[in-house]
């Protein structure tokens, strides 16, 4: 949080934790769909499949992006320290 004022450093933080609570809460809202929605037809255990399956497809769409700038950063990094 250095890129903020000191004095707004409680605001930011603030509102970080409120948008982690709402993917939080949205998270676990779709994921009790797939396992309610497979448990009324006997299939809880491909309710369960499906719910991870959303959570592993949300965490590789989450680390895709810092992923991207460690290869781009590595690319840089090889390609001008050769010179």
């Amino acid at each position: 949080m250095g890129t903020v004022s000191q004095d707004m450093q409680g605001t930011v933080g603030a509102t970080q934790r409120m948008v982690q609570n709402i993917g939080i809460a949205f998270y676990t809202a779709v994921t009790s769909l797939f396992i309610n929605h497979s448990s009324n037809s006997d299939k809880l255990l491909e309710g369960s499949s499906h719910a991870w399956l959303f959570a592993s497809l949300t965490l590789f769409l989450a680390l895709l992006p810092f992923s991207v700038k460690l290869l781009k950063h590595k690319f840089f990094e090889e390609k001008y320290d050769s010179k």
